[in-house]
């Protein structure tokens, strides 16, 4: 259990982090008088119903510079506009960048996205106005339940101790961070259900790790394949299969198809090449292509066959010795 529980930390440490609530700063902190300012503009992204009671929020976002009437890449913005999923009353205005309009300056100075304005002033920042809409809207909430927020939030510090702490099996921080490990899994197990089953199908992480590393290379996979790629959905089947397919046609192309091919055409090539010429290219491909050390042993440290003066690849040839190609 021990050992099983520690080869899950960096999965269960990254999770942890994403575990947060939403800030508690105060919405007034960066409010702007609201001045006057031209009418909307008929290009609106969205527009959204007011009721009879309640007027509809304004919003100032950023578009896209190559979408027709679609969003750009703020991520601020977006997360505004995922907190309005709630489906409040709301206009949004499209904000060129480039080109600040001298209303928008006057509300907002720095020039930045998004701004809304809820009340009577204009709000920015995203963090104080999801803070501000999750205020005025509660319902559905958004932030972290109570019961919920402090869960993993020890493992860091335990792991911090665990780490610094000499070799001494009686100190107890060995057995905290199993704690907090183990209550953080329990956690997961009873809220996700069958979504992370990496203890359960192990034999899925080391195929997609193999599938990655013919396809990306051993470093990138080292890098990328991590223990997260073993979290699947209820097509466990299909994507087992799948993947095994896939890694295998793969497999072929990269280990017996590829090699000769691109080794031969290195090959006719070296033919009267400068060494460090030869051995940039060699590195280029075996690179990109670390399968072909399997082959290069048996391929290209041999020598010519029909110019015996050439001990290596990289050797020159003698004047007389007529071309490669035309012998």
């Amino acid at each position: 259990m021990s050992s099983a529980v520690l080869s899950r930390s960096c999965y269960l440490l990254s999770s942890a982090v994403r575990l947060r609530s939403f800030s508690s700063t105060p919405a007034s902190a960066s409010s702007f008088a609201a001045p006057r300012r031209p009418p909307r503009s008929s290009r609106s992204l969205s527009v959204r119903a007011s009721s009879a009671s309640e007027p509809p929020l304004e919003l100032c976002v950023k578009p896209s510079t190559t979408v027709p009437d679609g969003l750009g890449d703020s991520h601020f913005s977006q997360r505004v506009l995922s907190t309005l999923e709630k489906h409040p009353p709301y206009d949004m205005e499209p904000i060129d960048l480039a080109n600040k309009p001298e209303w928008f300056l006057e509300i907002s100075p720095e020039g930045k996205v998004p701004v809304v304005k809820p009340d009577e002033k204009w709000v920015a920042d995203s963090g104080i106005i999801t803070q501000s809409l999750e205020e005025k809207y509660p319902d559905p909430p958004l932030a972290t339940p109570l019961e919920k927020a402090s869960v993993g939030s020890k493992i860091f510090s335990t792991f911090i101790g665990f780490l610094k702490s000499k070799d001494d099996p009686n100190d107890g921080t060995k057995q905290a961070l199993l704690n907090q490990l183990t209550s953080f899994d329990n956690h997961l197990k009873e809220n996700l259900q069958d979504l992370c089953n990496a203890s359960t199908k192990p034999l899925w992480s080391y195929l997609e790790k193999f599938n990655l590393m013919l396809q990306c290379g051993v470093i990138l996979a080292s890098v990328e394949a991590s223990s997260a790629m073993a979290v699947t959905g209820e097509n466990i089947e299909e994507d087992f299969m799948t993947t095994l397919i896939s890694g295998g046609i793969v497999a072929v192309l990269y280990i017996l198809v590829f090699p000769p091919i691109i080794l031969n055409w290195l090959r006719l090539r070296w033919y009267k090449r400068k060494f460090l010429e030869t051995y940039l290219q060699f590195m280029f491909v075996f690179i990109f292509f670390p399968s072909l050390m399997l082959w290069a042993p048996f391929v290209n440290f041999r020598k010519f066959p029909r110019d015996p003066t050439m001990k290596y690849p990289w050797s020159t040839p003698k004047d007389d010795v007529p071309l490669y190609k035309s012998r």
